[in-house]
Parts: structure tokens; sequence; C-alpha cells
């Protein structure tokens, strides 16, 4: 048996076939199980992060997020702190890179001639 499903939004479910908002897609009787299927496990996670304390629902976010494959963002910093962590790591790469001149690891670049423009 056939199953018909009207698709709502362009951002729908991903398990969905491709078509226009409010188009009417004829789908197989296992594409539907599936579909709902998946909505349901969705729900149900839904409604448990609601249960969850606030460092749960946030590592439960995460991973969301990394299971659709978009990019985990990092903890929000104050800029004055992050001014702060990139100066010091300006600096260690700064030593670090002074001490392997030191110990001859890095040779100094040659100065090029610069070419003169040709017209």
């Amino acid at each position: 048996m056939l199953g018909l499903k009207c698709i709502q939004s362009s951002s729908s479910s991903s398990k969905l076939p491709s078509a226009a908002a409010g188009e009417w897609v004829i789908m197989g009787k296992r594409a539907l199980e599936d579909t709902t299927f998946w909505s349901a496990i969705h729900d149900i996670r839904q409604l448990a992060a609601q249960r969850m304390t606030a460092r749960e629902r946030r590592k439960f976010h995460l991973s969301e997020r990394q299971k659709r494959g978009k990019p985990v963002k990092g903890p929000k910093i104050p800029y004055y702190i992050l001014q702060g962590m990139r100066k010091k790591e300006k600096e260690r790469d700064r030593l670090q890179r002074q001490d392997a001149k030191r110990s001859g690891m890095l040779k100094p670049k040659k100065a090029t001639p610069k070419r003169k423009k040709q017209y």
C-alpha cells in the first residue's frame, strides 16, 4: 500500500524525498514507516531533553548538531579574555620559533631580489 504525505516546508526532515513545499508525494510503505519512525524518535529525544539538567541538555544539543553534520560551537568567552588568550598564544609561538632558530631547526630565509614589473 502506498502512502501520501504532504510536505509542509522546505526545511523538513532529510529523510523525506525532495519536493516543493505543499506538494503531495507518493511514498512506498517502507519509506513512510521510516519517516514516521524517525520523527517519533526525534520527538522522544526532544521530550527527554526537557527533563535534563542544563549541562546534560547542552551535551545533548551538541551531539545532535554533530549528527546533522553542523559545526560545533565552542563555549562563549568574554572578548577581553579572548584577547588575552590570543596574545599568550602569539607569545608562545614567538618563543617556540625563537627556540627553533637557536637550535638550528629553522634557517633564516634567503633574501630574494624583488622583480621589476615588465610591461
